[in-house]
């Protein structure tokens, strides 16, 4: 049996893989299934972003020195890429506009996945202890089994963790539900 490396850093970067996997197979997927996987990589990056909100962030603030990592950095590239998720999940896959915007994603999610590994997972690691890692990997383990991605009317996404909605986002022109 093959043990599964369960510290925090590894399952981000798990989920990493997995998104980055997700927006690669957009430009080769067409018609129904392109939408299908847009919602699902939608879901996954949402659900990520929530996960590393509840989690990472508080024990970098908690353990690593301010000066070592810009957190508002991190914080405005989810609020980018939502935004994308956001004009992706209105426009409709055949668009022209489409491809730019998938591209634009894959770019942000690229830059943000490399700052996350090349600069916060090295100083949270060098700052925190094996356990704690390991807890929290845990942590956010638990809350991909339990939260829910769901879609809403206005064809947006939210995350309910417990009866909760924890996150939710609307295509532009679209009020929350």
């Amino acid at each position: 049996m093959v043990s599964v490396d369960r510290s925090l850093i590894s399952v981000l970067i798990r989920d990493h893989r997995r998104i980055m996997d997700l927006i690669m197979r957009l430009p080769t997927t067409h018609g129904p299934d392109r939408r299908r996987l847009v919602d699902r990589m939608s879901g996954e990056l949402i659900l990520h972003a929530v996960a590393e909100d509840l989690y990472l962030y508080p024990t970098v603030h908690s353990t690593v020195p301010r000066w070592a990592i810009d957190v508002a950095m991190e914080t405005g590239a989810h609020t980018r890429i939502e935004h994308l998720l956001a004009e992706i999940s209105s426009t409709d896959a055949a668009d022209a506009t489409f491809g730019t915007l998938v591209t634009r994603l894959i770019c942000e999610v690229e830059r943000e996945t490399m700052h996350e590994e090349l600069s916060v997972f090295p100083w949270l690691s060098h700052h925190s202890d094996r356990r704690t890692l390991v807890e929290l990997g845990d942590k956010i383990i638990a809350f991909k089994k339990a939260a829910v991605v769901e879609k809403t009317p206005g064809h947006g996404l939210l995350i309910r963790y417990h009866g909760v909605v924890l996150d939710r986002w609307e295509p532009p022109g679209q009020g929350a539900s």
